[in-house]
């Protein structure tokens, strides 16, 4: 216990740091209207297509910056949907303005930066990609889905000063996966509980009425990013699905294929989710990959 509150004393002094380091730079350039922002998404994970298509139909301009841009088409993205107590359609479908792979496109118009679908060991290298082309006198969010690892101390470290205001969900506000990549994702069930974490703690800077617009989730609270890195879902969770998909692997490459492709069809049935979530559809045409955390 002692350890926990030495860390978030720690974390609170980093905070504070980092709110008087910036804080002549951020009153200098307003952000944009929040109704109207120009929001890009790096990455191109499950959560992209998902997360795009719903912030292009709340109304904003989205980019997706990935490393395959060939692979997507701007006037096509999507994702279908089981959870009609979340979203009540079956699918939904926008375009948005652009897919590149090109910082320089996207970041410095940017009003909301949004990591998803990365494994967070390339967050630094993404983030410092970034930073040269960020206006570091605006106030622009920065965050990521899932915020383990210390994803404030990463930021800042990657990104240097700056007026941006750091964000990340707790969790991925879906279990999710990929129906075809670069087009159309696929929610089987979305969470009714979902923290945002920010480095007060409090949302001083307003990105959670943002977000709960964006994700058509209401109920949205606070977190900082200590407890999001502490959060056990991962090592709790990731574990036993390993456990499954190699527990009669005897070392061939053929058995391990078997293996997964056994665990895989019953992650598919509708035993295989989340107690939190909906159960999805018992049939699909064709097996998504999933994002579990």
């Amino acid at each position: 216990a002692t350890a926990v509150w030495s860390a978030r004393a720690a974390e609170r002094r980093h905070a504070d740091l980092h709110r008087r380091r910036t804080a002549s730079a951020r009153s200098s350039t307003a952000p944009r209207s929040h109704s109207t922002m120009y929001i890009t998404v790096v990455g191109g994970g499950n959560s992209t297509p998902i997360f795009a298509a719903l912030a292009a139909d709340a109304g904003h301009t989205v980019a997706v910056l990935t490393r395959r841009p060939e692979a997507w088409d701007a006037k096509d993205v999507g994702f279908v949907n089981d959870d009609l107590g979340w979203y009540p359609h079956a699918e939904l479908r926008t375009s948005i303005s652009l897919v590149t792979s090109d910082p320089a496109a996207c970041i410095p118009q940017s009003d909301l930066i949004f990591l998803a679908g990365l494994p967070i060991h390339h967050n630094p290298e993404v983030l410092r990609k970034i930073a040269p082309h960020m206006d570091m006198a605006k106030k622009v969010f920065v965050g990521s889905i899932c915020a383990y690892g210390g994803f404030n101390w990463v930021a800042a470290e990657a990104l240097g000063p700056g007026a941006y205001s750091l964000f990340g969900t707790q969790l991925i506000p879906w279990c999710c996966g990929t129906k075809v990549y670069g087009k159309t994702g696929a929610v089987f069930g979305a969470k009714r509980l979902l923290r945002i974490a920010t480095e007060s703690g409090t949302d001083a800077d307003g990105v959670k009425p943002i977000l709960a617009k964006i994700l058509k989730m209401p109920f949205l609270t606070d977190t900082d990013f200590l407890a999001s890195s502490l959060w056990p879902n991962n090592p709790s969770l990731h574990p036993p699905i390993l456990y499954g998909l190699f527990e009669h692997w005897d070392g061939a490459r053929r058995a391990a294929r078997n293996s997964r492709r056994a665990i895989l069809g019953a992650r598919n049935s509708a035993h295989f989710v989340d107690a939190a979530t909906p159960s999805p559809q018992a049939s699909r045409p064709s097996t998504p990959r999933r994002s579990r955390r």
